[in-house]
């Protein structure tokens, strides 16, 4: 019998009772009530919002029972006005290490800049890459010490990474859904059996991994 008291999700835009969810919240879902909860400015929406509303959102959620990590924010070439995304994305950062909040990270062809904004606004809290589903960056993101991997679906069926996966130490990771339907112990399967190990054991070192990255 799995004890799903241990399943975590730690980035997800659907809460799920039968999980412990991480739930992202958006300035447009700011009081959406859940159990533990994530707060930041998407780089998509770097643009919509000045200085003085970000940091008035955050004295509303800094306090709230739950708040847990700063997120999902970054960079990303996609979109438009990048000074302006980093500007957002370092007031951010600095709230992170001010309130001592891990970072999910949002990146998109931005990693070598994301990682040094970073280690120069919050070094003394994790950055979780979020969705992590870039092989060829792996060694990249190990050889940053505050860095922690979060699979998703992309893990179930990316050869490259899986490969990659079996080289990444266990207490580097921490698995999530984000806005995918997938059922989240199915990624819990796949990445114990890379890792060749029972998904009891995977689900008891995801709790330590949680338990010490948000600080629970």
């Amino acid at each position: 019998m799995v004890d799903t008291e241990v399943v975590w999700n730690v980035h997800t835009h659907k809460e799920n009772e039968t999980t412990s969810c991480i739930l992202q919240k958006f300035p447009e879902n700011i009081n959406q009530s859940s159990r533990f909860f994530s707060f930041g400015i998407h780089p998509m929406q770097a643009d919509l919002h000045s200085f003085e509303e970000v940091f008035r959102m955050y004295k509303e959620v800094e306090n709230k029972k739950g708040f847990v990590a700063i997120g999902e924010i970054g960079l990303d070439t996609r979109y438009p006005q990048m000074d302006v995304q980093e500007s957002i994305f370092i007031l951010q950062l600095k709230k992170a290490e001010e309130l001592q909040k891990p970072v999910i990270l949002h990146s998109v062809n931005t990693w070598d800049r994301c990682r040094f904004l970073h280690s120069e606004y919050a070094p003394s809290v994790s950055l979780i890459y979020h969705g992590f589903n870039k092989a060829r960056i792996t060694d990249h993101v190990l050889a940053y010490d505050s860095s922690i991997f979060s699979f998703g679906e992309a893990i179930l069926h990316n050869e490259l990474l899986q490969n990659q996966l079996k080289n990444i130490p266990l207490d580097k990771i921490v698995i999530e859904t984000d806005t995918s339907d997938v059922q989240i112990i199915d990624i819990y399967i796949v990445v114990a059996k890379l890792k060749e190990i029972t998904l009891q054991q995977l689900m008891n070192q995801i709790n330590k991994n949680v338990n010490k990255i948000f600080k629970l």
